[in-house]
């Protein structure tokens, strides 16, 4: 009776996942179309621009042609903004769509792992709900990116098991700090999380 009962209970427990996951595709992709909706640039995210738009030029990686001068923080968004506009991209535009792909990329892990781990992705509606998340995704800053890169990092190193995902956390921890300074603590951490799973 009792092995019956639970035979009775997945076709449920599979319902209720069918419907979170529902319920989390439509809140990320109105969370998505929202932050599209509020979308605007931040003032510090044209000194990451000139820096790109120097180096398109050929001018190299400076703000002012012949000063060699570090003014930006964030080396790999710079020449991902850097990459668009050798694409004839306007930077804000470039910024805009990438900010709202790393916002749904957040999203999406965080509902990766509540999967992986049988639970209802309540992390993942907390972000579709979270209003700076949503504001901040098309400010032309690399917020996103880092949150994105910082988050994968992590979740990887937290169920890291082969030597292939160990590399993936590594990666992912290494591109976080090529994007902030601040990723030498994702480093840290997703290294401090496999050295105890190991």
């Amino acid at each position: 009776m009792y092995a019956g009962h639970d035979d009775d209970q997945a076709p449920v427990r599979e319902s209720y996942q069918r419907l979170a996951a529902a319920l989390t595709a439509v809140l990320l992709a109105v969370g998505a179309g929202h932050a599209w909706w509020l979308r605007w640039t931040c003032d510090d995210a044209f000194i990451s621009f000139r820096y790109a738009r120097n180096l398109v030029r050929g001018d190299g990686l400076v703000f002012n042609a012949g000063e060699a001068v570090e003014g930006y923080t964030n080396f790999l968004w710079t020449l991902g903004v850097a990459l668009g506009l050798a694409g004839g991209v306007d930077p804000t535009t470039w910024t805009h769509v990438w900010g709202v792909l790393a916002w749904l990329a957040v999203g999406g892990l965080l509902w990766g792992d509540a999967r992986r781990a049988g639970r209802l992705p309540v992390a993942a509606w907390g972000w579709a709900a979270f209003p700076y998340g949503r504001v901040f995704a098309t400010s032309g800053l690399e917020t996103m990116a880092f949150s994105a890169l910082s988050l994968g990092a992590l979740v990887v190193a937290l169920h890291a098991r082969a030597r292939r995902t160990v590399m993936a956390a590594a990666a992912l921890a290494s591109l976080a700090l090529l994007t902030r300074p601040e990723g030498a603590l994702v480093v840290a951490a997703a290294g401090g999380l496999i050295a105890l799973r190991s």
